[in-house]
């Protein structure tokens, strides 16, 4: 909640908390404020948000739709195990928001049915920044980006024109 002055502002945050704690708001409601405030229609993704599991990507795509319920906001999730037919049909209707795992993002930015040249938000949701540190997300894979993937995925994201950067643990 302390970051969200910062983020609608539309400076760049990092947030770190605890389970539980509303994070996935503290860093979805800016986001929707933006796109509801500037109607913005695009073709494309204005938003990216990356996790590191289906689970959790799943998990924030749900809290964005209800967020979102009364907005014109729609948003999906992209991650790999699955066809990928659906989910290229769904990037069709055009969402604002992708919340996706990096694996496959990469693989359909790399088959170009997902275009981030209008990407204008990356959110990394439990990226891994302390790679050092055994005792937290570091030693734990199943919990963090990761690292290998996320450097690829932002040198595409960046080479597509991102145009700002929103980091949240």
């Amino acid at each position: 909640v302390e970051a969200m002055p910062a983020a609608l502002e539309g400076r760049d945050v990092l947030g770190l908390a605890q389970t539980g704690t509303g994070k996935t708001a503290a860093f979805a409601l800016p986001i929707l404020e933006y796109l509801v405030t500037e109607e913005i229609k695009a073709k494309s993704p204005l938003v990216l948000i990356l996790a590191p599991t289906r689970e959790l990507a799943l998990q924030i795509d749900a809290e964005i739709k209800l967020l979102a319920t009364h907005t014109r906001i729609r948003s999906m999730t992209i991650f790999g195990g699955v066809p990928a037919r659906q989910q290229i049909s769904t990037l069709r209707n055009s969402p604002e928001i992708v919340v996706g795992c990096p694996g496959r993002v990469l693989d359909l930015v790399g088959q170009r049915k997902l275009d981030l040249s209008r990407v204008e938000i990356l959110e990394l949701d439990r990226a891994n920044f302390d790679v050092g540190d055994p005792q937290g997300l570091a030693g734990r894979d199943d919990v963090a980006l990761d690292v290998g993937l996320l450097a690829g995925l932002l040198v595409r994201v960046d080479d597509e024109c991102l145009h700002h950067r929103r980091i949240d643990q």
